[in-house]
């Protein structure tokens, strides 16, 4: 299937494979097992299965994973009492291991990221969308397809559709034009703004719309990226005096909500102006004003009222091991839960922090190839942050000006390398497809791991000791990508050397002993 973007999908068979997901459990009396990845979009797929599973009440279990490898897929096979397995946002780059281990299971997978190879067998429903021509990075994400089965599921279900959105937001799903969401997260957010759960509007796109003070709100925005503005909270405060706009009421620091229009328009044309003097285009100046997507429901001033907050608290949860709490919040569990999330966020940010602090200022850790820059943050960053921190640092004027991919690398705990990759919308239009070059690249490096994922973002994980020729594989491959008139005559593959093994592990490597080189993960390496 191509990654490319879908210019008209088909809805009606879209809705009949739904219909066929839906009637393999909707009348099941057994435990229907769920399987999740742990980052916001895979907690916001969890959480709508699980709240529609419970309220047509079929017993269910749920669990989160970094990555689907063959051992968790193996472990699967032993639940004698299991008889049906829904994956939600990962395994579709799994089928040839599900197919070996679950083929006497009840399968149903619903899964967004683009598929190579399709093995099927009778009792497997695969709900992919590429396959009725809707774009997964861009059009529906895994929280998406989960609404839509929990909607089919029961019609009571349609108040999911707040969560699907933050699961969308949080996958970065907001291409339309003024970062509007399109194709089926629009149905999605029509569903919501009927049913009274989501709200819609033109308004100023900063992080920290309900929750912070104006400058802070500026000084965390990475999207669009703010020179001088962004990481530098004296330089906001001062931009914000400037403006004339007043940033308090008695004590209290006034947020964006607190503005009236007239004060919205002052900041909006000062935030303009400024961008244009600092070198920004137009376009990138302007889209500071953009779709915010709101829940009326929950409580103002808390990370849960803005749909993108809410997916970054999500986000921290599942790389904190605290899934379970995302899910509960997901499922509309509020409580002591959402006070443990807010902790559990505010410790993730001074992690990320940190490890912007080396990627900003650390240059040893950087290394440019002719067609991407590599971060490596092997023994420095921790695996789970790596995704996390070259998201954020691609937006960045200092590597969006290479006009190159960010690829990251970090060593797990079971001494794997993770690689993270992230582009942009304007290499996208170049050429650019992560999610395939990067299965390319892994395969020619001559080991079982995999890697894959979308065009503007894609992941894996390898034998320590690959990790370098694979990234010099990846740099070959975004060649043929980014300047196929310029192509060279290809080169011999090289050959990976032997991974290695714990006796020959340097002091630098991760202490823990490798339970196994190998890695199977398509999708959540990313």
């Amino acid at each position: 299937m191509s990654s490319a973007k879908s210019t008209k999908g088909n809805f009606k068979e879209f809705s009949n494979r739904i219909d066929a997901a839906v009637d393999t459990i909707k009348d099941s009396k057994d435990t229907v097992f769920c399987v999740s990845h742990i980052d916001a979009d895979g907690l916001t797929s969890a959480g709508i299965i699980g709240k529609a599973l419970h309220r047509a009440n079929i017993p269910y279990h749920i669990r989160c994973v970094r990555q689907l490898e063959l051992p968790i897929i193996s472990e699967l096979s032993m639940l004698k009492d299991v008889k049906t397995i829904l994956f939600t946002d990962l395994g579709g780059g799994q089928l040839e291991g599900i197919n070996k281990y679950l083929s006497d299971k009840e399968i149903i997978i619903l899964d967004h990221h683009p598929v190579l190879a399709k093995p099927e067998f009778e009792s497997l429903v695969h709900v992919n969308p590429f396959e009725f021509n809707y774009d997964g990075a861009n059009q529906i994400s895994g929280a998406g397809l989960s609404y839509f089965f929990a909607k089919k599921l029961g019609s009571k279900n349609v108040d999911s559709a707040s969560i699907a959105v933050v699961g969308a937001l949080a996958d970065r799903q907001d291409k339309g034009e003024k970062n509007s969401l399109i194709s089926l997260n629009q149905k999605i957010v029509e569903d919501g703004l009927k049913a009274g759960v989501l709200e819609a509007k033109l308004d100023i796109r900063l992080f920290g719309r309900e929750t912070r003070p104006i400058y802070q709100a500026l000084e965390y925005t990475t999207d669009p990226f703010l020179p001088g503005l962004t990481g530098d909270g004296d330089m906001c405060i001062r931009f914000m005096r400037d403006t004339g706009i007043p940033q308090q009421r008695g004590d209290t620091w006034r947020t964006i909500q607190d503005l009236n229009t007239d004060e919205r328009r002052m900041l909006v044309e000062g935030l303009i102006t400024y961008g244009l003097k600092m070198g920004m285009t137009a376009q990138e100046s302007q889209s500071i004003l953009g779709w915010v997507y709101n829940l009326p429901n929950e409580q103002t001033g808390t990370l849960l009222r803005d749909a993108r907050e809410f997916g970054s608290l999500l986000n921290s949860c599942g790389r904190l091991k605290a899934s379970g709490i995302a899910i509960g919040i997901c499922m509309g569990e509020r409580k002591f839960l959402l006070q443990e999330a807010e902790e559990i966020m505010h410790a993730y940010r001074i992690k990320i922090s940190k490890s912007l602090e080396i990627i900003n200022q650390d240059s040893e850790h950087l290394k440019e190839y002719s067609n991407l820059i590599l971060f490596d943050g092997r023994n420095i960053i921790d695996d789970t942050m790596i995704g996390t921190v070259t998201s954020i640092a691609i937006s960045s004027k200092r590597f969006i000006d290479k006009n190159k991919p960010l690829v990251g690398i970090a060593i797990s705990e079971d001494g794997t390398v993770k690689i993270s990759s992230r582009g942009t919308t304007k290499l996208i239009k170049q050429g650019l497809d992560l999610g395939l070059g990067l299965r390319e690249a892994v395969e020619s490096i001559g080991s079982e791991a995999e890697g894959g994922g979308h065009n503007i973002a894609a992941g894996a994980r390898v034998p320590q000791g690959t990790e370098m020729l694979l990234i010099e594989n990846l740099n070959a491959v975004l060649e043929k990508q980014l300047h196929p008139k310029e192509e060279k005559p290809s080169e011999p593959k090289k050959k990976a050397p032997k991974p290695k093994t714990p006796t020959q592990k340097s002091k630098t490597t991760a202490k823990k002993k490798p339970k196994s080189t190998k890695s199977t993960t398509k999708k959540s390496s990313k």
